[in-house]
């Protein structure tokens, strides 16, 4: 994540990845779930972990945050959700940006896998660790 980039944290759950894009130098960060629990969660860790005013939580799914354009989304989502919203989050990627899913287990990246290559974004890089995968996509 490049210093003064913007990220979008689809699903944020605890915040992890949200508080990680401003530690990393992210000048504009949002964070959006759709469990009202898991965005109190979020802002309380945001703000112990001194991001309290760098980031805005979002009681929602992605679209809940537009106008907003990130240069980088994150996904730690199920594959089903992350099946199920596919087009959604690829339609918020403008170009030059990247969407970057985890949470996924190895036997299941190529299921999302078919669904970018229905799509203009490319594979820019894939990380596996163990039984788990990261996948990293960019609008080129």
């Amino acid at each position: 994540l490049a210093s003064g980039a913007t990220c979008l944290d689809v699903g944020t759950g605890s915040g992890i990845l949200a508080i990680a894009a401003v530690k990393l130098g992210a000048r504009t960060v949002v964070g959006c779930d759709i469990d009202p629990i898991a965005v109190e969660i979020a802002a309380r860790n945001g703000s112990q972990n001194g991001c309290g005013a760098k980031v805005r939580w979002f009681l929602g799914d992605a679209e809940k945050t537009r106008p907003f354009q990130p240069g980088c989304l994150v996904a730690n989502l199920t594959v089903e959700l992350i099946e199920e919203e596919f087009r959604k989050l690829e339609q918020r990627v403008k170009r030059g940006a990247f969407m970057i899913l985890s949470g996924l287990l190895n036997r299941q990246a190529s299921r999302v896998e078919r669904l970018r290559r229905q799509s203009s974004l490319r594979l820019r890089r894939r990380l596996t660790k163990g039984e788990w995968t990261c996948l990293v996509y960019v609008r080129p």
